[in-house]
């Protein structure tokens, strides 16, 4: 599961659909019983450009560097964006109503990637430290373009209110 601040091609990711309901005190089924390797986006370049830069050759499992079950995951974004986790509803896979069937172990052994990169696979909270700084980033530069809009329609639509305001900055 490659999860990131910014949703890619326009498709949100697991961790982003999770704040997005617990923001909005949504409960939300979460699996108990699947295992996987969360994999931050921006640590994956990273990883991939190592790879590529060094020439390396071989297989490379390139992934989060512990597997963990949704459910213990959804957790941890909880803790991490301090959201109340009591809206993560614990559910076993078969109470899922999905059009494909998803195996319980998904996780990639990274061992390699540890052993031979610098910049190798992260653990789960440190990632989401790191993606929860980039979505603080990302929101105070959204309320600043938000201000910056406001404030140019108020100028566009009450030329004498910017004619005012520009006249007490001179």
């Amino acid at each position: 599961m490659i999860y990131g601040a910014i949703p890619a091609a326009g498709k949100i990711n697991f961790a982003l659909w999770l704040i997005n309901r617990l923001e909005k005190k949504q409960e939300v089924k979460v699996v108990t019983d699947q295992r996987n390797s969360p994999t931050l986006n921006t640590s994956l370049a990273e990883m991939i450009l190592e790879v590529v830069e060094k020439r390396q050759t071989g297989t490379f499992h390139l992934a989060g560097a512990e597997p963990v079950t949704r459910y213990e995951f959804a957790q941890r974004i909880a803790e991490t964006f301090d959201l109340d986790s009591e809206f993560i509803i614990p559910v076993s896979s078969e109470t899922m109503s999905w059009l494909a069937n998803r195996p319980r172990d998904s996780s990639l052994n990274v061992e390699k990637a540890v052993r031979t990169l610098k910049k190798g696979p992260v653990q789960a909270r440190e990632a989401l430290e790191r993606m929860k700084k980039k979505c603080n980033g990302q929101r105070k530069e959204l309320a600043l373009s938000r201000a910056i809009h406001l404030q140019q329609i108020i100028f566009a639509s009450f030329p004498r209110v910017a004619s005012i305001l520009a006249c007490k900055h001179e």
